[in-house]
């Protein structure tokens, strides 16, 4: 019998290599992760230096982006680490990942992230003087329920349709975007600390808040650090933050047979999707803290995530979309500059929901699945009935988040998950070169001569890739103030490799007594 599923993919190379790099870009949501890195980041470590940390972010991005482009451009086929892990190391350490990042992590994401969009869309409100009673129904249970609801039935509609519908969808939202975040980076630029400060304690006067030094003495009576210079640990620990806006462009793997020439653009994208968010990254944050002091966005951070301070009257947090909403009186521009959050916070989904599929598509072309898992749709040339499975499993947790958003807020398996997907993946592409199952496949590499000093260029780049990943693990580990993250969702993220070795073991029988070597399967490629 066959080994796989389908002699051909059914998947169509639509996407072209601006297409891939916005998919990847995305799911590095600059503009939101600028939010994070500035807040929770200076939140967990102060004294950090936010420039040097950028820099460990780029370090930690760009190794990735060569092992993660080397293997899609090598193995260009759509389901993500799965493809790569399957082949290289074996199919059961493929399984265990893919089912646990695919599935668990991503779905569960998908349910959380809507109150990052939340967040994003009552910031803007905030932003242009919405009222409280209407910012608050945003975050009551009815309207976490319905605002969920409408985020999931988007994201799974327009990612439904096929590649050509969904890239004219990702352009129409990168324009915005990208307006919304440039506006605010060339406000803090042509601004100075003097006119920060007079704009700032204009608008808190109006709202009867308290003024910029009041703001910044009242955070630092709460014990957290606001003045004092840098240092070094917290510096280093700024990684585990800049990570955000570098180390998630390897989602353009999951779209690798769909890449228009992927053995030059899977590689090229990687790249993109890690330079420009840094490019933007240092600019906006250079220019905040040029212009609003190192000292506003640390007291920002401490409100942002500890909670409001006695007098703080604001109807939005003083994080860096606060900082250029302030600079100008144009409500078109304070609107563009708060909703970019929202939109980079939801174009998260999306990706995630193409994700999820593909790599449901690839363990059925494999075999580990049901064969539904491979039908594509003839019309719109998708797997459309993977869409409707994860648009219920993320409804589910979207529920789950409405009605108790305390609990899910603390979702994070980042630690254990960093050791899984990309430590195991950098030993895929560290030892790709080596391997001798998977050498026929390495010598047809467009990559394979890409060598220094004798050593194969993607080899080099695993090592320091799984260097800046081990890093960042034992940062997650020792920082007290991430250390609430880890205590319950650790043990539920075993489980889910428990369950991914038992999704395995059921499928390899199942195919057995149908007379199916599924491990035929992992010498070879699946089908284009």
């Amino acid at each position: 019998m066959a080994v796989f599923a389908r002699k051909a993919s059914g998947l169509v190379r639509e996407a072209s290599l601006f297409d891939a790099f916005s998919y990847g870009f995305f799911d590095q949501a600059v503009g939101a992760c600028i939010w994070a890195y500035t807040s929770f980041g200076l939140f967990v470590v102060p004294r950090g230096d936010l420039m040097v940390g950028i820099l460990l972010g780029l370090i930690l991005g760009v190794a990735g982006a060569f092992v993660w482009g080397v293997l899609g451009a090598s193995m260009p086929r759509s389901g993500g680490d799965y493809i790569y892990n399957s082949r290289i190391i074996h199919p059961v350490v493929g399984t265990i990942i893919s089912v646990s990042s695919a599935w668990f992590i991503l779905i569960m994401w998908n349910g959380i992230l809507c109150g990052w969009v939340i967040y994003g869309l009552t910031h803007t409100l905030g932003l242009i003087g919405a009222s409280y009673e209407l910012i608050d129904w945003f975050w009551s249970t009815q309207g976490l329920l319905i605002c969920c609801f409408l985020i999931q039935v988007i994201a799974a509609t327009i990612t439904s349709f096929g590649w050509r519908k969904y890239a004219v969808f990702q352009k129409f939202v990168m324009a915005i975007a990208m307006a919304g975040l440039v506006i605010s980076a060339v406000l803090l630029t042509i601004n100075g600390p003097q006119q920060f400060i007079a704009s700032w304690n204009a608008v808190s006067a109006e709202y009867g808040s308290i003024s910029y030094n009041e703001l910044l003495s009242g955070v630092e009576a709460q014990g957290f650090t606001v003045t004092g210079g840098y240092e070094l640990m917290d510096t280093l620990g700024l990684i585990t933050t800049s990570n955000y806006f570098t180390m998630y462009g390897y989602m353009i793997s999951f779209i690798g047979g769909e890449i228009k020439r992927p053995q030059r653009n899977v590689l090229l994208a990687q790249l993109l999707a890690v330079i420009v968010p840094v490019i933007l990254a240092s600019w906006v944050t250079w220019a905040a803290i040029k212009t609003t002091g190192i000292e506003f966005l640390r007291a920002g951070a401490y409100i942002d995530n500890a909670g409001y301070i006695e007098g703080y009257a604001l109807p939005f947090s003083p994080i860096y979309t606060s900082a250029a909403a302030v600079l100008t009186d144009n409500v078109i521009l304070k609107f563009l500059i708060g909703f970019q959050l929202a939109l980079f916070s939801f174009m998260y989904i999306p990706v995630d929901y193409l994700a999820s599929n593909r790599a449901m598509f690839a363990w059925g072309m494999d075999q580990i699945g049901p064969s539904v898992f491979t039908d594509i749709n003839a019309t719109f040339g998708t797997p459309l009935k993977n869409q409707i499975l994860i648009f219920l499993f993320s409804m589910v947790v979207s529920i789950m988040f409405s009605l108790n958003p305390e609990l899910l807020w603390t979702f994070s398996v980042v630690a254990l998950e960093t050791l899984t997907l990309f430590v195991i993946t950098g030993i895929s592409g560290t030892i790709f070169p080596f391997v001798r199952k998977v050498k026929h496949i390495w010598e047809a590499s467009p990559y394979k001569n890409w060598k220094l000093a004798g050593i194969p260029v993607v080899t080099l780049a695993g090592v320091v890739y799984i260097a800046m990943l081990l890093m960042s693990v034992y940062f997650y580990w020792v920082l007290p103030a991430i250390g609430f993250l880890h205590p319950l969702w650790d043990p539920i993220y075993v489980a889910v490799w428990l369950f991914g070795i038992l999704w395995f073991v059921f499928w390899y029988y199942q195919r057995k007594r149908q007379g199916i070597d599924i491990l035929l399967a992992f010498k070879e490629l699946p089908p284009e």
